[in-house]
């Protein structure tokens, strides 16, 4: 194909672009086997078009497609914290690759370096049909002007990392146990010690149980990510718990060597011998090497199971739903009711009631390390009849304190809660001792520990301890009961005097409130009134005023003047000359400027009587019918 046939089909692509993907892949193809054919050129400027970010791969309509490869690159381009996958046509350049990026993530082009070629590309404006890639490929993104490097590794290719302490880690770990995967991402200054607590959040597998494979060769609890040589974008790790018998005892925690096809890192766990019995536990702690300084979280738990409650658990309100849900599906159906809720809620359910309700307090102390612990729950705690006795005479409240953190919120809060001498003696409880039952009474509002019930007391022994504690509280309840009902007739007698005493000064209280309550009223009332008064007056003299502007200038004296003499109630006599021809309006404008508003005062004309302050304002006075001297009586109207 002829060079100018060439041209002339990039010239189509940019025009046919937005017509539909089949005619576009028809031109991709052909541009292809002209570019094979015709080897010896070599483009060495970029194609002004855009490919649309939803632009996928179709199936070439052309009848030579069993001929070539795929008319597109698709790039997997690791870049900060996430993965942008972009298809290309081969037609175009890493130009464009940068500037699909740019959109994606805003650094300009001038400043993005993608690593991870198969050979060092040539510059951007190189097609990428002429950099031999193939169809699949995997590319880092480095910030040329940032701060930090994010520089990652896909298959056996290995880059130079800067500042990568700051390099974010994704690490997918496959729980073998459980057969899920987990992704944890992480920054590379994270240590060994810390990817294994956020593994036991992930998994409920405790720290010193964990057996790993994937680490590279002389890890240690230190050891930082970034420090290690791990793959990326992705590092792959598999983790599983250690297989530990309920009874066996925590020894040491070490860290081997185990090689598969590559060299990998296991943490493992030394047991002693389990054989022996309990009552050997104790001497032979000396020999049980724990490191608390590496592994201080590290828990055994019986035959893998659940722990009651988990680590760091958030408040005493959760851990005892934990513990109640946890030893219920351990050890039911016979179990203890255990009360839900707090220590502090537990204490006022048995010891703050009235007395003949109260009942003893016992605290069971659980420990999934001690090796009586399942022969207590299930022998002693099981009991018909000891379980009778708990539920009829005591608020049994439970807690594990298998872990550290969990057995310092316990200590807090029974040294907050009681005293600080009980907390000093449970603390002194050793492991080996546990479980235990602490048998807690409560006499004039004093709590006292009774007795403590250890996980190796003999059945019996148990029992007997149980019953004198019953008794015991028998024994107090009857004589704080008598003295109580001393005490409520005694409080009686001075309620009934009190109440006596409050109604009667009620009573001198409502006596004043109310004469306050008269005094406020009429006060109110003639500020009212007073009010009232003011505004009236301000409401006489601004109408006085206004008739004053509309009243005319008497008129002298001629044949169309009509003379008005006015007598008042008070006998008082005025007189003032009108046109014949004003209206009445002009007469009562007078009046009130006197001080006579005709809504108050009747305006009479004594013959024939007529009440002329009836009569409409707009009536002529020579309508009316007056004389020229005339004599009117104003009265004051009746309300």
């Amino acid at each position: 194909m002829s060079g100018n046939n060439r041209e002339e089909i990039l010239a189509n692509f940019e025009s046919v672009i937005d017509s539909g993907l089949p005619q576009v892949m028809n031109d991709l193809d052909r541009m292809i086997l002209v570019e094979r054919r015709d080897t010896s050129r070599q483009a060495t400027n970029g194609i002004p078009i855009t490919i649309s970010p939803d632009f996928i791969e179709m199936p070439s309509t052309s009848g030579n497609s069993d001929q070539h490869q795929p008319s597109f690159h698709i790039f997997h381009v690791t870049c900060f914290d996430k993965e942008l996958k972009i298809q290309l046509p081969k037609i175009l350049n890493i130009g464009y690759l940068k500037t699909i990026i740019y959109s994606e993530i805003g650094i300009p082009p001038c400043q993005q370096v993608l690593t991870g070629w198969l050979d060092e590309p040539m510059p951007d404006n190189v097609p990428l049909y002429n950099l031999n890639l193939p169809n699949v490929v995997y590319l880092n993104f480095y910030h040329r002007g940032g701060s930090a490097v994010i520089s990652n590794r896909h298959r056996d290719s290995r880059m130079e990392v800067v500042d990568n302490w700051q390099t974010t880690y994704m690490l997918k770990i496959y729980n073998e146990d459980n057969h899920k995967e987990y992704n944890l991402m992480l920054p590379g200054y994270t240590n060994i010690s810390q990817v294994k607590a956020d593994t036991f959040t992930l998994t409920n597998i405790p720290a010193g149980h964990q057996i790993w494979r994937g680490w590279p060769e002389n890890v240690t609890e230190g050891s930082k990510l970034y420090e290690l040589d791990l793959n990326v974008p992705f590092h792959y790790l598999a983790v599983q718990s250690s297989l530990i018998e309920q009874d066996s005892y925590l020894n040491n925690s070490v860290i081997s060597a185990s090689s598969a096809e590559t060299a990998v890192s296991l943490m493992s766990i030394d047991l002693p011998d389990t054989s022996s019995s309990p009552d050997n536990v104790e001497d032979s702690s000396e020999a049980v090497s724990i490191n608390e300084e590496t592994f201080e979280d590290v828990i055994l738990y019986a035959s893998r199971l659940s722990p009651l409650i988990p680590d760091d658990v958030e408040s005493e309100t959760a851990g005892s739903s934990h513990f109640i849900e946890g030893f219920n599906q351990r050890y039911g159906p016979s179990v203890p009711r255990f009360y839900p809720g707090t220590l502090e809620d537990a204490i006022k359910e048995a010891f703050f009631c009235p007395v003949r309700q109260r009942r003893s307090l016992a605290i069971y102390l659980h420990h999934d390390c001690s090796a009586f612990t399942n022969s207590f729950c299930r022998k002693v705690l099981g009991l018909e009849v000891f379980l009778q006795t708990l539920t009829n005479y005591f608020v049994i409240w439970g807690y594990d304190i298998t872990y550290p953190s969990n057995r310092e919120m316990f200590m807090s809060s029974i040294e907050r809660l009681i005293s600080s001498t009980l907390s000093e003696t449970l603390q002194n409880i050793s492991t080996t001792s546990l479980p235990a039952l602490v048998i807690m009474t409560s006499s004039r509002s004093r709590i006292e520990m009774l007795q403590i019930i250890y996980g190796n007391t003999e059945i019996n022994k148990c029992l007997l301890i149980l019953t004198n504690a019953v008794e015991l509280l028998t024994n107090i309840q009857q004589t704080e009961s008598k003295e109580e009902e001393e005490r409520s007739a005694r409080e009686q007698i001075r309620l009934e005097q009190n109440k006596e005493y409050q109604a009667s000064l009620l009573l001198d209280r409502a006596k004043d409130e109310a004469k306050k309550q008269q005094m406020l009223l009429q006060s109110q009332e003639e500020e009212r009134l007073k009010k009232e008064q003011e505004m009236e007056e301000e409401r006489r003299k601004a109408d006085r005023m206004a008739a004053v502007s509309q009243l005319p200038e008497e008129p002298s004296d001629n044949n169309q003047v009509i003379t008005i003499r006015f007598r008042t109630p008070k006998e008082e006599v005025f007189q003032r000359k009108f046109l014949s021809s004003n209206k009445l309006q002009v007469l009562f404008n007078y009046l009130l400027v006197k001080g006579y508003r005709v809504a108050e005062y009747k305006l009479i004309s004594p013959w024939p009587r007529r009440e002329l302050s009836s009569f409409d304002g707009e009536t002529l006075l020579k309508d009316i019918g007056l004389c020229a001297q005339e004599t009117m009586f104003l009265e004051e109207r009746l309300i």
